[in-house]
């Protein structure tokens, strides 16, 4: 069972449907995560320092919205080019350094 909480002065979570708008990214394809999706529930389900993997990176709006709460992120993605598009995003949006590997 997921517990309402307070994120500043806004709960997590309201009723049973979230009412959040889609938002574009240029470089990427049309599916990507809203930021606010990907917020409330990264808050309801993890806390500080702790490592959020996303398996399916993408563009990387996981990862920055990971970075932006203070957590580690574990991104794995096949196509190089959404690993520079990702890379270059969390480099643009955050004082941290990326350590891309490519394993395989």
């Amino acid at each position: 069972e997921i517990s309402a909480c307070l994120v500043g002065s806004e709960m997590c979570i309201r009723d049973r449907v979230w009412d959040i708008n889609t938002f574009p990214f240029a470089e990427a394809h049309f599916a990507t995560f809203p930021p606010k999706l990907v917020e409330r529930c990264l808050l309801l389900s993890s806390k500080p320092t702790d490592i959020v993997c996303d398996p399916f990176l993408g563009s990387g709006t996981v990862g920055l919205v990971a970075i932006q709460h203070g957590r580690a992120l574990l991104g794995i993605e096949l196509n190089p080019v959404y690993v520079e598009i990702t890379k270059r995003r969390l480099e643009e949006n955050s004082d941290l350094d990326c350590r891309i590997e490519n394993v395989g």
